[in-house]
């Protein structure tokens, strides 16, 4: 991850004519500012969050009695299962829930991949991992990972709805031929 950085940073001092220090110093520089973009990036996802939003964030790691002592976070993150009325209401109820904690929007001056990036990190984690890192960590990952959930979900629903649809729609039409055949 580092080294492309490392690279642009001799780079840079080649094109103005500076003369590099050691690469262990080159180092150093490039982590500390890798470190800086993290904070910077962890207090822009954050900073919107009010103690309510954070509180609820931290509520789906904990077990939760009405799922069987299940986390919310795993119950959201469980797969659709086969195309049938049920599932696409267990998706709708998963979408309304994650509607309920009404988190704020992603920043948009961060980049998609990124955003992509922290949130296939937090679907890496199960709950207690997550519990353990820092707040704004935590909180950070979890924002992304809910992000992007909506919308797999939103996507799994849709493709549901039009799975079903068009099985129902064949049935009709096999309901037809056969009657249009008999009569």
């Amino acid at each position: 991850r580092p080294l492309p950085l490392i690279e642009t940073a001799l780079e840079r001092l080649r094109t103005k004519g500076i003369l590099a220090p050691t690469m262990i110093h080159i180092e150093r520089l490039v982590w500390i500012v890798l470190k800086i973009a993290e904070r910077r990036l962890l207090r822009t996802l954050t900073l919107s969050l009010t103690l309510e939003q954070r509180t609820r964030l931290d509520s789906l790691l904990l077990a939760d009695t009405t799922i069987r002592g299940a986390t919310r976070l795993s119950w959201l993150r469980q797969p659709p299962g086969i195309t049938s009325p049920k599932s696409i209401k267990r998706l709708v109820e998963r979408l309304l829930f994650l509607r309920e904690l009404s988190l704020p929007a992603l920043p948009t001056t961060l980049h998609q991949n990124r955003i992509l990036q922290l949130a296939h990190k937090c679907n890496k984690y199960q709950a207690q991992p997550l519990l353990n890192l820092p707040r704004d960590r935590r909180h950070s990952l979890l924002v992304t990972h809910l992000f992007e959930l909506s919308q797999d979900l939103t996507d799994q629903a849709l493709d549901q709805f039009d799975r079903l649809l068009g099985e129902l729609l064949r049935k009709g039409e096999r309901r037809q031929e056969k009657h249009l055949r008999i009569n």
